[in-house]
């Protein structure tokens, strides 16, 4: 409108904009033509009111979100400007500038506006935009602590793992939500269901089988416990740990757990591995005998008599 003075071309554009807006439902060229009021005028209270009109329309929240940000951040409105960072996030395609202003977000409610629950909300929407986010997981953690939200921490963390497809990321979830179950929800049950299905991603994950025989020996959950130490044991590099592990298997699965066919099974392994044990060779020969296993203790007393013999040669040269 170059032939009018400027004052004259603001007006004409806010009668433009609420044409196009409110009788045409041209709604992205009201915007334009309230972007250009504020260009020239950025206190006009009614284009920005026009603006925030918009800010619930589809087709023209992100457009009329953006140029009311810097107006409301000048401004320090906090209530406001959170609102339209709230719709930014919404049209936003990047998915990174959507993490990066859900953080903005929850930086607002928490420090300005004192409001963590509603913070948590925007950081739960961040982390289920991208779970790799490290820094929206350390403030989540740091809320959760605050106002002691675990349920939600845990909830956001079921999530995450639920959509994750990283094999790493996944376990570092995992180990995350297990670790919150254990200490902070005093939930020894569900923090197990958390490390056997970090098992699943990866079987030989030292740490997680660890927890869970120390949780399985807590709880003397005896099934559980032989089930995981005969776990390590698969997983042991050194062969002294593997028939350590064997052993503490057998015993429990025998003495325990009335499973002598279980607990053959572990002696088997040990003696397979050890041909030298006597100690495992004695313990096969006692449970032949109580199963009525016959055969097998036929191909094993020849064994069990030259182990025996070599044995007592030792003594009597030690004489």
């Amino acid at each position: 409108i170059p032939l009018v003075s400027q004052e004259e071309a603001s007006e004409l554009n806010l009668r433009l904009g609420r044409v196009r807006g409110e009788k045409m439902e041209e709604r992205e060229h009201a915007v334009e033509h309230y972007r250009q009021v504020l260009s020239e005028r950025p206190d006009d209270a009614r284009a920005v009111e026009a603006l925030e009109s918009l800010l619930g329309r589809p087709d023209s929240a992100g457009m009329a979100a953006e140029i009311l940000q810097p107006i409301y951040e000048s401004k320090k409105d906090w209530p406001r400007l959170v609102r339209v960072l709230e719709v930014r996030a919404e049209t936003l395609e990047d998915t990174q500038e959507k993490v990066n202003t859900l953080h903005r977000v929850a930086e607002i409610y928490d420090q300005q506006l004192g409001h963590k629950d509603r913070a948590f909300a925007a950081l739960r929407r961040a982390f289920r935009n991208d779970s790799n986010r490290e820094d929206v997981l350390a403030y989540m953690e740091k809320l959760a602590e605050q106002s002691a939200s675990y349920d939600e921490m845990t909830a956001a963390l079921e999530d995450a793992v639920s959509s994750q497809e990283n094999p790493q990321q996944q376990v570092f979830l995992l180990q995350t939500l297990a670790g919150l179950y254990r200490d902070r929800l005093r939930r020894p049950d569900l923090a197990a269901t958390s490390l056997r299905r970090l098992l699943e991603v990866e079987p030989n994950h030292t740490a997680a089988l660890s927890s869970l025989e120390v949780l399985y020996r807590d709880a003397k959950s005896l099934q559980d416990l032989a089930w995981v130490l005969f776990r390590q044991a698969e997983a042991a590099r050194d062969p002294e740990k593997k028939r350590d592990l064997l052993v503490q298997v057998a015993q429990i699965r025998e003495e325990q757990l009335g499973d002598l066919e279980g607990a053959i099974e572990s002696y088997r392994q040990v003696f397979q591995a050890h041909p030298e044990d006597i100690h495992a060779a004695k313990q096969l020969d006692r449970l032949y005998q109580l199963t009525n296993r016959w055969e097998d203790e036929v191909e094993l007393l020849p064994k069990l008599a030259e182990l025996s013999k070599n044995i007592l040669g030792v003594i009597d040269y030690n004489r």
